[in-house]
């Protein structure tokens, strides 16, 4: 028989919109059912398009952060955008030779 040893939360919310792209905060904890002590385990970012039934992509609903988090956030999400285009740019080299 299985014996539980731990718990996990995870939380997801938008922090950038840039149509049709939306990023996507997750943060994972973990927690051990003997210390209930919350442990922050994973976080990523991940980027989805927004697409309709026949995986156009589509315009989603405006978005403007409200509070000092969720704008820290979206400076954040744009930065690391930045720093995907930076990285491709660079990679492109790579493949046209």
């Amino acid at each position: 028989m299985e014996q539980k040893l731990f718990d996990s939360h995870l939380f997801s919310w938008l922090i950038q919109k840039n149509d049709p792209m939306l990023d996507v905060n997750f943060l994972d904890y973990y927690i051990p059912l003997k210390t209930k002590k919350e442990t922050k385990t994973t976080h990523c970012i991940i980027v989805f398009a927004a697409v309709d039934e026949t995986g156009k992509t589509v315009t989603v609903p405006e978005w403007t952060p409200q509070t000092e988090e969720e704008k820290s956030l979206q400076r954040y999400a744009i930065r690391l955008s930045d720093m995907r285009k930076q990285i491709s740019e660079e990679m492109k080299s790579y493949f046209t030779e």
